[in-house]
């Protein structure tokens, strides 16, 4: 499936899911734009006693770029409100 930049905005992003399974209970799932909106949205679920009692094992990464001295969060959306480091 391919996605167009006017795909890739808060709006449209959230609206729009992907969910990896990985056959023994555990799962990965987000929007395309990697903003949490659920519960169960993480990038790894895993069921401790399978199949059930599912934990979020991981939640999600920030990646960050640093050249030098200053550093720059790499954020989609505003970073004051998505608890990004960036300004």
């Amino acid at each position: 499936m391919k996605y167009t930049n006017e795909d890739i905005n808060l709006e449209n992003g959230i609206q729009k899911e992907w969910i990896i399974t990985n056959g023994i209970g555990g799962f990965a799932s987000s929007t395309i734009i990697g903003a949490n909106t659920r519960k169960y949205h993480g990038l790894l679920i895993a069921p401790l006693t399978p199949p059930a009692r599912r934990y979020l094992i991981l939640s999600k990464v920030d990646e960050s770029i640093e050249i030098g001295a200053p550093r720059g969060a790499l954020c989609q959306a505003d970073p004051a409100r998505l608890g990004c480091m960036g300004k």
